[in-house]
């Protein structure tokens, strides 16, 4: 493993730490802030629905191509083998 690779496995062990153990916070949010974040992650996953929506038939016609491929191989694997 790369010198990068290990760095980056310290680096989401100790925040994965950090997350799971919370000191308390001495911290105010007002509700303008408290707002502000809910309006972004609303937002974000709006967009994230708009651009699934706006995707989806490639999407759904890339996966069903990829199955159908791999479906069709499968049934002539099976055909030689009974020949």
């Amino acid at each position: 493993m790369s010198e990068i690779g290990k760095r980056a496995n310290w680096a989401l062990l100790i925040i994965g730490i950090m997350a799971i153990s919370p000191e308390p916070a001495q911290a105010y949010i007002d509700p303008g802030s408290g707002s502000y974040v809910i309006q972004v992650a609303l937002a974000s996953l709006f967009g994230f629905l708009f651009v699934l929506k706006s995707y989806w038939v490639s999407l759904k016609t890339m996966v069903s191509r990829m199955f159908s491929k791999s479906q069709q191989n499968e049934s002539a694997t099976q055909q030689s083998k009974t020949q």
